[in-house]
């Protein structure tokens, strides 16, 4: 018998005490397979369109990340005549 054949059935028979050692795992079987239907929600009046509705809403202009150069940079690639300030 070759070493390598020999090597082989050792490991063969490591393998096998080791697999003798493993505790099963107890299996649960689920209720029901596949998708579950998502309840869906009353749809209630929400603040939001009272807010909008009042027209007293405003834009605010927030500082920008940008330094002044990227910022300027940005402006002429989009050709905005404000670039040239």
């Amino acid at each position: 018998m070759a070493p390598l054949e020999s090597k082989k059935r050792e490991l063969y028979r490591d393998w096998l005490e080791m697999t003798d050692k493993v505790i099963p795992f107890p299996v649960k079987t689920p209720l029901k397979f596949g998708f579950e239907r998502v309840k869906k929600l009353r749809r209630e009046k929400s603040t939001r369109e009272d807010q909008t509705s009042s027209g007293q809403g405003r834009v605010l202009q927030l500082p920008s990340l940008l330094s002044p150069f990227e910022e300027a940079l940005l402006l002429d690639e989009r050709q905005d005549r404000q670039a040239e300030s």
